[in-house]
């Protein structure tokens, strides 16, 4: 009974792990695209 439980305890935590670390590195994606097109659409006198 034990084992079962720890079992899926585990095996829950694992996919909500994946899911949380998926979600995060999508974001940290558009976040950097946006940022990259940004600094493209920046004048270029304003880089030194």
């Amino acid at each position: 009974m034990l084992a079962c439980w720890r079992a899926g305890v585990l095996a829950c935590w694992r996919a909500g792990v994946l899911a949380c670390w998926r979600a995060g590195v999508s974001i940290a994606q558009n976040y950097i695209d946006k940022v990259i097109l940004q600094r493209k659409n920046i004048p270029q006198l304003t880089i030194t």
